[in-house]
């Protein structure tokens, strides 16, 4: 797995978890991740990707791909 640096963290989670998770959720996932990598990597553009994501946003969609991809108990 030395190539995970590299790996597009979106694309996996769809490839990856395509049939296990539905695509609505993978769909509501993909902004969480691409405004997560934006700040992680330095807020590296002057406009944060296709919307702004507060952790209230993205926590129901986070926990629902968690359940659905099996990683936790649901509540």
């Amino acid at each position: 797995m030395s190539d995970i640096e590299y790996w597009r963290l979106v694309d996996r989670l769809v490839s990856v978890f395509k049939g296990q998770v539905e695509p609505i959720v993978l769909g509501q996932v993909k902004p969480i991740v691409g405004y997560r990598n934006w700040v992680a990597h330095g807020r590296s553009t002057a406009e944060p990707p296709d919307g702004n994501v507060s952790p209230r946003m993205a926590f129901e969609p986070l926990t629902r791909f968690l359940i659905e991809a099996g990683s936790v108990d649901p509540p």
